[in-house]
């Protein structure tokens, strides 16, 4: 059995009609975009009209990745994809943002149909963009912590500085599966916050669900950092694509934007976890996903 949508109404199964409308036994229906998503998120499950990150700051980051600064953590992600390869496995980008990751792993593994691959993010605006960028590949617009698939449909998931729920990742991948995590480690951006924070805080990581939950053990852990030099208009792009952005004030924003330079690090932790085979108490799953 593949991977099928779940209707966010019912919880049954969806099917595509010839209308292009994703529909279930009771006629729930999601019609497909023009540019090939569906938007399964509920309008009484947003916590805001618009949620995710905005437009701007999805132009922004699509063209300061597009510029390479982090190619060669799409490089490690390559490798660790490559590693125990599935040739008919499916794979979720979690948090799957404007597609860049998606698109680069899909070019990089050719081994691997961009229709093996589902993505999901909270933003519309994010999966109109990966939907425009990466052909053929599943996505939707949805929360995380309402994945809109059955128990056990994947062998791998990604999730990039994107938010997770480590519940919802459990139930939905195979026993034996792969969780391949990124956050930031602690040199992260450090020129940037230097000119927005007095006292500049080390990252902590986005991994302590994964470390507290009981469904996961940690099956490798990799350290990548470069020393890099920003130029010019990507300077700007770094700052309005990061959290730093809404912390930095008027002043601190345009001294940013002002620099011809900046000296910072990228530095990332790229963790592998193995899911074990434990069975998900439905009860806690039912509560866990109340909204």
């Amino acid at each position: 059995m593949g991977v099928h949508y779940k209707c966010p109404v019912c919880q049954g199964a969806l099917g595509l009609n010839d209308h292009r409308q994703w529909v279930c036994a009771d006629l729930h229906s999601f019609d497909m975009a023009k540019q090939g998503y569906v938007n399964l998120h509920l309008a009484h499950q947003r916590r805001s009209a618009a949620p995710g990150d905005s437009p701007e700051m999805l132009a922004s980051r699509a063209r300061f990745l597009n510029a390479g600064s982090y190619d060669f953590l799409v490089d490690q992600l390559v490798a660790q994809l490559a590693d125990e390869w599935l040739p008919q496995g499916a794979f979720l980008d979690q948090g799957c943002g404007e597609g860049f990751y998606l698109d680069r792993i899909t070019r990089q593994l050719p081994q691997v149909s961009p229709m093996q691959w589902w993505g999901i993010d909270i933003s519309k605006a994010a999966v109109k963009r990966a939907a425009q960028r990466v052909d053929r590949a599943h996505l939707a617009v949805a929360a995380s912590r309402a994945l809109p698939f059955f128990d056990a449909d994947f062998d791998r998931i990604i999730s990039v500085f994107a938010p997770y729920d480590s519940q919802e990742m459990a139930r939905v991948l195979k026993p034996g599966g792969q969780v391949i995590v990124v956050g930031p480690d602690a040199l992260h951006l450090d020129g940037l916050k230097r000119l927005i924070y007095d006292h500049n805080q080390p990252h902590q990581g986005n991994f302590g669900p994964m470390t507290q939950s009981p469904y996961f053990t940690l099956q490798s852990a990799t350290k990548l950092q470069k020393a890099v030099v920003i130029e010019g208009s990507e300077i700007g792009d770094l700052l309005s694509m990061t959290p730093y952005f809404w912390s930095a004030g008027r002043q601190a924003q345009a001294t940013v934007r002002r620099l011809e330079s900046l000296e910072t690090h990228l530095a990332f932790d790229v963790r592998v976890y193995r899911r074990l085979p434990i069975p998900i108490d439905s009860t806690e799953t039912a509560t866990s996903l109340v909204l």
